[in-house]
């Protein structure tokens, strides 16, 4: 009886180490750069095309190859890194494996040429097969090309991201290879426009030249509410820069650590400097910072994932005691969290919440009632319709023909809740309905959304400037007609610096800066034309969740919004599934009453 198990032939085990080694473009950029920086290289120049799709070229003045180490160099395992598995546990370079030449060079059209001494070799591989050897000569270091990734692997090549995705995660990955290594110059280009270049930092301390650093990649804004920080304790070193508490962010994407040079991600870490914050960080919010540190090489295992983006730490409690040591001395001046009352981010005022007042109106006069003159008239008067108010245009939702509420039947209002009398719908009897505002904002925005509909915009007063990374500038421009389809406004006034100048008039009274961060996040996840009423989604929850609780919105405002809500034909419930309507009926207060009286 024939085996059914067979051994894989090369090319099969070559392109299913490709599957774990490379996941997109910005995998090969790293690899190929971590092999320059192993060459002792000083300077490093990466571009890209399509995102890495089409071309993927990296540059460096390194030591070069031999040819027989350039044709050794596409042999699976075939590394100058480590002798035997007693050095996995003492890594110094950045690569090790021996798996990523060869991996890359399985699923591309592929080439080498280098020079080591006065002689260069080029090699030409496609699909892993080896088509050229020639002598040709050039300086000495290493171009390696990449073209068309994924060219043999079609199902790979279906499941990829836009090239805008692509070209942002290659932005990311040079961008963090170049805050671990400021003593190297690095510069990136993609479709021929220059996106970073930062000459080598060689003087000043490490700090110094780590503080230069962040300012030519991140831009001077990271560095504004930094606080410095620095700790040798026991085998660890410790130094970088923290985000002030006021400044934080919904997720870890600003979170930017580095172990022994290398870009890492350490849930463990990041969970142990958000811990150090205390009460002085809000809740669900995570720190900004960029951390270098330096241990010995038995405290770390770097050997855990395929592309070497995790490690796996030893003695959890020694760097615990060293972070939180490193952050309360960096932020509070010692190493105990102060009391909320007395923190130095927080005073009692402002965590008191500046709720407005009832207002009730009086259908005659239409002025604010004191509590103990309110009254109601016929418990069953339904919703009465007027013309829109010529002087509140501006702010009139999408249709035509505007609907509008009659202001008497408007028993109160805040910036979240109205309560009118009578029932929503033609038929439906309740003493009163409660609506939520923010709900049927958000049921009304989503509308003009799907309806191709732009919103009416009001215009800031003072525009609010953006200034973003290279990676989130890319993202950032791709989005921008389809932020302007929603009523967001922002024009680009610099090849990273963004003004934000009007947002959708039914956003309200939002806190510009909350929101801003939210929509940043929110398009790097939703970055493909696809999802653009994903998006739309996302920015909308994000702007409504972050209005403010302390303006009471016009009568006459609330009025235009539940004429629209009519017009959509008074949904129940939001997009999200948010209730936007509650009736009460007399069902419901003999209900409430027979409970009172039972208490």
């Amino acid at each position: 009886m024939a085996s059914i198990i067979r051994v894989l032939d090369e090319l099969t085990i070559n392109k299913i180490a490709a599957g774990e080694v490379i996941e997109n473009p910005s995998s090969v950029v790293k690899e190929l750069i971590d092999n320059s920086l192993d060459a002792g290289a000083q300077t490093i120049t990466v571009d890209i095309r399509q995102g890495g799709r089409t071309l993927i070229r990296v540059i460096d003045d390194g030591i070069g190859m031999t040819k027989d180490d350039a044709i050794l160099s596409l042999e699976r395992h075939a590394t100058s890194k480590i002798q035997s598995a007693d050095d996995l546990f003492s890594i110094d370079t950045m690569g090790f494996r021996g798996e990523a030449v060869p991996s890359i060079a399985a699923i591309s059209r592929f080439s080498i040429h280098t020079a080591k001494e006065g002689k260069g070799t080029f090699l030409l591989v496609e699909g892993g097969k080896l088509f050229t050897v020639d002598e040709r000569s050039k300086p000495q270091g290493t171009t390696i090309e990449v073209r068309d990734l994924f060219f043999n692997v079609p199902v790979r090549k279906k499941f990829q991201r836009a090239p805008t995705y692509d070209t942002s995660e290659v932005i990311k990955t040079v961008s963090k290879i170049a805050l671990a290594n400021p003593e190297i110059s690095f510069e990136l280009t993609s479709d021929g426009e220059t996106i970073l270049k930062s000459q080598a930092i060689v003087e000043g301390s490490s700090e110094e030249r780590f503080r230069k650093r962040l300012t030519d990649i991140l831009g001077e804004s990271f560095l504004e509410d930094a606080y410095p920080l620095h700790l040798e304790f026991k085998e660890i070193s410790l130094y970088g820069f923290l985000g002030s508490p006021l400044s934080t962010r919904p997720n870890r994407l600003s979170q930017h650590l580095f172990i022994n040079r290398r870009p890492v991600f350490s849930p463990f870490i990041a969970e142990s400097v958000r811990e150090s914050y205390g009460s002085a960080l809000p809740q669900g919010k995570f720190p900004i910072f960029a951390l270098h540190l330096s241990v010995s090489k038995d405290l770390v295992d770097i050997n855990v994932h395929p592309q070497k983006k995790e490690v796996r730490i030893r003695h959890f409690d020694l760097f615990k005691e060293a972070i939180r040591k490193a952050v309360r001395e960096a932020l509070f001046g010692h190493t105990e969290e102060p009391p909320v009352a007395h923190s130095l981010f927080f005073q009692p005022a402002s965590l008191e919440r500046n709720i407005p007042p009832f207002q009730f109106y009086s259908a005659e006069t239409k002025e604010p009632l004191p509590f103990a003159e309110q009254k109601m008239e016929s418990p069953f008067t339904p919703f009465r319709f007027t013309e829109a108010s010529p002087q509140r245009e501006e702010s009139l939702p999408f249709a035509k023909e505007k609907t509008t509420i009659c202001p008497q039947s408007i028993l109160f209002t805040s910036n979240d809740i109205a309560i009118v009398k009578g029932g929503m719908t033609e038929g439906e009897e309740a003493l009163f309905t409660l609506i939520d505002l923010k709900a049927a904002r958000e049921a009304i925005l989503i509308k003009a959304i799907e309806e191709k509909t732009r919103p009416p915009v009001e215009l800031l007063l003072v525009p609010y400037n953006i200034e973003l990374t290279a990676d989130e500038a890319t993202l950032f421009k791709e989005a921008l007609p389809a932020l302007e389809s929603m009523g967001i406004i922002v024009r680009q006034i610099a090849s990273q610096d963004f003004s934000l100048e009007g947002l959708p008039a039914l956003f309200g009274d939002i806190e510009i800066e909350a929101f801003v961060g939210d929509l940043l996040e929110s398009i790097k996840n939703f970055s493909e034309t696809s999802l653009k009423e994903k998006l739309a989604v996302r920015v909308i929850r994000s702007a409504l969740k972050s209005g403010s609780v302390s303006k009471v919105l016009p009568v006459g405002e609330v009025s235009l919004l539940l004429g629209e809500l009519i017009r959509l034909g008074c949904p129940r419930y939001s997009p999200s599934g948010k209730p936007i309507s509650a009736p009460f009926d007399t069902h419901f207060a003999k209900k409430a009453i027979a409970n009172f009286q039972r208490g």
